[in-house]
């Protein structure tokens, strides 16, 4: 910078000579190569091609007078009447890299041919150009990269996905919990039983009495918690706060013993092999829920995107990621459908993650999309952001059958793809946009200006297909009209798979605070089994042609599906009384407290075996809706008072289905 500013200043002091002029229309010819002539032609004022005919080359013969004489030549196209020269002892600093003996000192990168001595030359007729030639000077050329990146546009082949495809799986006809029921079963719930027993033995010599019927109790009440996210655990079971189906279903003690015991692997028996996975904590339920994502039916378009598991607890396996809502975590690659369903992920566990991949040479985000692959059949778009997007990504994707699309860093963009500068592109109005495609015309880079530069880099997109977008204008505070490339059009609506994912993770998680990143992650896959599910059902009422608003919303289904493990579940005894599990309620007067039994569960009361009448000597108000008659009949099961007479059989109306 300090070279250059010098050599601005000493321009603007001296006058222009012949030799400035004449150089610096040199400048404008380009290198030729190949079969080029090596003559180059070199542009020559008549003035100064004249004294060059009228004078003998020599090495400066001239006296130091003549040296200082000033010549003024006359108007010609190049040179004007008031231009004034001075002769060649000024210290002329020219761009040429001219062979030429001149007493001046030159520097410059110019091709001129001629022998100059002072202010005379002697320089060759030019030779006519070949069509090759004017090819080649017209590519532009900066800090000595050549751009061979054209304008032209990108003609991708575009095919179907290779059938076979996938296994089609008909769900139109599910019931709404079908859907969690595809991802866990009583199988990998067993497995989780026998290995938690097995240790707390092995641990303490004695049984832990666990069962399949009290984990999946468990797992309900874990879903009820996350949906009405009390600040404390210990609220549930509180007498003022206390949620019945909790309180009853299940002690305080008791869950948080289960939750500190719970262990999907037996430790004696996974290998030292299997031990090289950081995962293999969690490995059998992380495969059993992988294996239902498996089965989804995936879409031509499919994007991939980093999720993080919120932990910041000892983990041998935690990161940092910046800009991220839950920066702090378990770092997971994740491939979804623009929908939201989760198809595939891999947890990242540091160099034994991608070890093949890394090891041809592939960077960490182009492992990545390339492991996410795996289960993919060719002819699929994939989107993902500039954290995997690389030239060398896209050659392999292609290589495979893909096409990838999605936003890259400016640093990644290949050197002999020349862009227009940040600065200068930055001035064009809003909606502008360039595009450079690779000689072989299967790469395009795409820049287009919204509130600042954006780069993309796809196999099948650019600026083919055009529309225009509303965008918000900070300078005039409203939306504003902007042209826009199809290859923004296209991720925008394909991109938002996995952060729609993480928003519904986010609505009700099970995060309540544990040092356990096992349990921690075994809380996060429950909840991404219930995400898909809801995402699928709500997917197939639409297809039925519901209207969204009247579609259980996520945190609902998430309640209703553990109310149905709880209910599905319970275990108790005729002759249990639940005394102790009295709901304490004030009357309007305020004058005695009385102890009211609570509703029982719709799911609890429909168990028409356990539910049978009885006879007592006490009166009591019946608690079936819109009766206020006394009776002498309670049920059994749910421990209430009910009318069974011949004109009023509330009994037989309160246990049936209320749909």
């Amino acid at each position: 910078m300090a070279t250059e500013s010098r050599r601005v200043a000493v321009r603007s002091r001296r006058v222009i000579t012949d030799n400035d002029i004449s150089e610096a229309l040199n400048d404008s010819e380009f290198d030729y190569s190949g079969e080029d002539s090596d003559d180059d032609p070199e542009f020559i004022p008549s003035e100064i091609s004249q004294r060059g005919n009228d004078h003998q080359i020599s090495e400066s013969s001239s006296s130091d007078e003549e040296d200082a004489t000033l010549i003024t030549p006359s108007a010609s196209p190049a040179l004007s009447s008031d231009s004034v020269y001075v002769s060649s002892t000024s210290q002329s600093r020219s761009r040429g890299r001219g062979r030429s003996v001149s007493r001046g000192r030159s520097r410059g990168r110019g091709r001129g041919r001629g022998t100059r001595v002072g202010d005379d030359f002697q320089q060759s007729e030019p030779p006519s150009l070949s069509t090759r030639q004017i090819a080649i000077r017209n590519r532009q050329t900066i800090d000595g990269i050549q751009d061979t990146w054209t304008k032209a546009t990108i003609e991708p082949e575009m095919n179907d996905l290779m059938q076979p495809a996938y296994i089609h799986k008909e769900t139109k006809n599910w019931e709404w919990n079908q859907f969690y029921d595809q991802y866990i079963d009583d199988e990998i719930l067993t497995t989780i039983v026998n290995c938690t027993n097995r240790t707390h033995i092995l641990e303490t010599g004695k049984s832990m009495g666990l069962t399949l019927r009290e984990l999946k109790i468990y797992i309900g009440i874990t879903m009820i918690m996350s949906a009405l996210q009390y600040p404390q655990i210990d609220m549930y079971w509180s007498e003022k706060w206390k949620v019945p189906i909790i309180a009853m279903a299940m002690t305080r003690n008791r869950f948080f013993f289960i939750r500190l015991r719970l262990k999907c692997v037996y430790d004696s028996e996974v290998s030292a092999e299997q031990k090289i996975q950081k995962t293999w904590k969690i490995q059998p339920l992380f495969q059993r829920i992988l294996n239902g994502c498996h089965e989804q039916n995936r879409p031509k378009e499919m994007s991939i995107d980093e999720m993080i598991i919120p932990f910041t607890g000892k983990c041998p396996m935690r990161q940092y990621c910046p800009n991220k809502p839950n920066p702090v975590g378990l770092k997971v690659f994740v491939l979804a459908t623009p929908q939201g369903v989760v198809c595939d992920m891999v947890v990242y566990q540091g160099d034994t993650t991608f070890p093949d991949l890394i090891g041809q040479g592939f960077g960490l985000g182009e492992a990545a999309v390339l492991t996410l692959t795996r289960t993919l059949v060719p002819g699929h778009l994939l989107f993902f952001d500039r954290f995997f997007t690389s030239t060398k990504l896209c050659d392999e994707l292609l290589r495979r059958g893909f096409h990838g699309t999605g936003t890259i860093m400016k640093n990644r963009v290949p050197k002999s793809c020349v862009l227009t500068e940040e600065k200068v592109f930055r001035k064009k109005a809003r909606g502008s946009s360039e595009v450079k495609v690779r000689e072989d015309g299967k790469i395009a880079v795409t820049m287009w200006l919204d509130n600042k530069p954006v780069l993309m880099m796809s196999t099948c997109y650019c600026d083919q297909n055009h529309d225009e977008c509303e965008r918000w204008s900070k300078k005039y505070k409203r939306y504003e009209r902007v042209r826009r490339p199809e290859v923004i059009k296209t991720y925008n609506q394909n991109m938002g798979g996995v952060d729609l994912t993480d928003r519904m993770l986010s609505v009700c998680p099970s995060r309540n605070r544990t040092k356990k990143w096992t349990i921690r992650v075994i809380s996060h896959l429950f909840d991404l089994t219930v995400v898909n599910a809801w995402l699928q059902y709500r997917a197939v009422q639409i297809e039925k042609g519901a209207i969204k608003r009247n579609i259980i919303q996520m945190r609902q289904y998430k309640l209703d599906l553990g109310t149905k493990l709880i209910g599905d579940n319970e275990e108790q005894s005729d002759g249990e009384s639940g005394g102790e599990e009295y709901e304490e309620l004030e009357p309007k007067h305020k004058k005695r407290k009385i102890l009211i039994k609570p509703i029982p569960s719709r799911e609890r009361r429909m168990k028409s075996a356990a539910h049978l009448p009885e006879y007592n000597t006490k009166q009591s108000r019946c608690r079936n809706r819109g009766c206020s008659k006394k009776t002498t009949v309670y049920c059994i099961k749910c421990d209430i008072y009910l009318c069974f007479t011949p004109n009023r059989n509330c009994f037989s109306d309160f246990h049936k289905d209320a749909e």
